[in-house]
């Protein structure tokens, strides 16, 4: 049986504590004489496996018994239990995200409760005042156009829209304050609602 360097190189622990089989102990033995570098691992483990069992056994080391349960417990097949515990996590995690699922659907579908209020104030709806469709020229700045909001009494409601078009409420004296907004420079349109 022909070996690599690397597949030998992994087997030397088990050929220095003698639990290959005859196979794989001729198939070390031979690529031992092909690459002597494994020999000065092999010498390197030998030495170290005689320092370790030089000293004096750790207080907390399972020792030889503690070793072969160890290599017991792992060539036993596991308990069929096992898996239906795999299986039981597997149904109760499905479970819960249909549940998460359906929680997200009914929070999504909860109204707002009737005596809810912006903080801005009342619902557009609720609010007095006459409702105007405006835009304002292209170059017009947020603070000119809140000076003109603030000198007319009026406040925006809705927008700008995709083009450009603010909802507005006038609160005092709408035919004065609309004649008032159509001399402004800096409005392009206006339309009463």
């Amino acid at each position: 049986m022909m070996m690599t360097r690397l597949d030998a190189e992994k087997l030397l622990p088990f050929y220095l504590n003698g639990t290959l089989t005859e196979g794989e102990v001729e198939a070390v033995e031979h690529a031992l004489t092909d690459y002597p570098e494994l020999q000065q691992e092999l010498d390197f483990l030998r030495a170290l496996r005689k320092h370790l069992k030089s000293q004096p056994a750790a207080a907390n080391s399972p020792g030889e018994m503690g070793l072969k349960r160890l290599q017991q417990q792992l060539h036993k097949p596991q308990p069929a239990s096992t898996a239906r515990s795999v299986r039981g996590w597997h149904i109760a995690a499905i479970a819960a995200s249909f549940l998460l699922l359906a929680q997200t659907a009914i929070v999504l579908k909860v109204e707002q409760p009737a005596d809810y209020y912006p903080a801005g104030g009342a619902v557009d709806g609720q609010a007095g005042g006459t409702a105007i469709s405006i835009t304002f020229a292209p170059e017009t700045t947020e603070q000119q156009i809140r000076a003109v909001l603030l000198a007319s009494n009026s406040r925006i409601v809705d927008g700008p829209s995709a083009l450009g078009i603010y909802r507005i409420l006038v609160q005092d004296e709408a035919d004065g304050t609309i004649a008032w907004l159509k001399e402004q420079d800096i409005i392009d349109s206006l339309q009463v609602q």
